[in-house]
């Protein structure tokens, strides 16, 4: 196991995409209003204003996109989270805490810039990072490999101690001679130790993810040819 293995620059971008897939159906750039108490939320990790994540991207985002495609008074909201949080409520949302047609599409079109998706995966770091551990911890050499790890990483929290001795456990007793095997049997370990009321949806998404191919939410898709993501290339340089 070399310790020093880095992701691929070119993989977090079609990794960003595939949660994206999960979380908002492929909408990217959608925008969700106050239906769970976040006030909005935004971008393939649906970062939001009640826990004040989705500040720290906007930061990230040059001052002349923000003003170009959401205005000076919004780019001036992000002096804090209760200013921002004021102007959602005030500007963006309807009274029944839904987004105003104009502004979803003014996201929408934001989320589009190169320095916006840049923005997305500088954000998403925590969870490159726990993907790599998890990853190096079950010594996985595809991306496709990372991308389970890395939807795990997201949905379900990792690395994990109860996934990785579980995961072993059934890898002594089943011994798969190959890596899309093991990942199989994460998907399952991983579905088996969910809340028993996700565990449908937990098993489809990394199921999916460890066959390279599957039907998502009643479509059927392929891994490499939908998202980029191969079984025959290396996660790492």
């Amino acid at each position: 196991m070399v310790q020093n293995k880095v992701l691929k620059e070119d993989l977090k971008e079609k990794l960003m995409k595939l949660v994206d897939y999960f979380e908002t159906g492929g909408r990217w750039g959608s925008v969700a209003g106050n239906f769970d108490g976040q006030f909005l939320s935004w971008g393939p990790l649906q970062w939001n204003v009640g826990q004040g994540t989705l500040i720290k991207v906007l930061r990230k985002i040059p001052q002349n996109l923000i003003v170009k495609y959401l205005g000076q008074n919004f780019y001036n909201s992000l002096s804090n989270n209760d200013a921002l949080k004021k102007f959602i409520i005030s500007n963006v949302l309807n009274s029944d805490g839904s987004v105003k047609k104009d502004w979803a599409k003014k996201f929408y079109d934001l989320a589009f810039e190169k320095e916006v998706i840049k923005a997305f995966v500088e954000s998403a770091e925590f969870y490159f990072s726990n993907a790599r551990k998890l990853v190096l911890a079950l010594d996985f050499e595809t991306e496709r490999g990372f991308a389970l790890c890395f939807d795990i990483a997201v949905q379900n929290g990792a690395p994990r101690k109860d996934h990785i001795n579980e995961y072993k456990r059934r890898e002594q007793s089943q011994k798969p001679q190959h890596e899309w095997e093991k990942l199989k049997i994460l998907a399952n370990v991983v579905a088996d130790l969910a809340n028993p009321r996700w565990k449908n949806v937990v098993l489809m998404r990394k199921l999916f993810i460890a066959v390279g191919k599957g039907k998502v939410y009643g479509k059927d898709l392929e891994l490499e040819k939908d998202f980029g993501i191969s079984y025959q290339r290396k996660w790492y340089v």
